[in-house]
């Protein structure tokens, strides 16, 4: 759902959170205490959204960062692998503690090429 505020609106709505939140913290019922903590929470919520709304970067969700995330690090690793290992047309092989067998191979595959 997708509501779109004034300035002003939001800072009443996130005055009443505190004053609500106030209110509920003067019951020593748990519940009570909760929901305060839930009220709070929410009006934080709303601050940090009026303080960035002008932030691309975080506006963007956290189901794209996620997926963003995975595709860079994929990309990282493809990366290093290609900078660690020999290719032997479509088969790789590691460059470092490479065993005998696999430079004396190395070896013949590069005189034909």
């Amino acid at each position: 759902m997708k509501i779109e505020l004034t300035e002003t609106e939001l800072i009443h709505i996130m005055d009443s959170l505190h004053e609500r939140a106030k209110d509920l913290r003067d019951c020593d019922d748990p519940e009570s205490l909760d929901l305060a903590n839930e009220l709070e929470e929410l009006e934080h919520d709303l601050l940090e959204h009026q303080a960035r709304r002008d932030d691309p970067s975080w506006q963007q969700s956290a189901e794209a960062q996620f997926i963003q995330a995975g595709i860079d690090a994929r990309e990282a690793i493809k990366a290093q692998r290609r900078k660690s290992c020999i290719s032997f047309g479509e088969f790789e092989a590691p460059e470092a503690n490479s065993s005998h067998a696999s430079a004396r191979r190395a070896s013949r595959l590069t005189v034909f090429k």
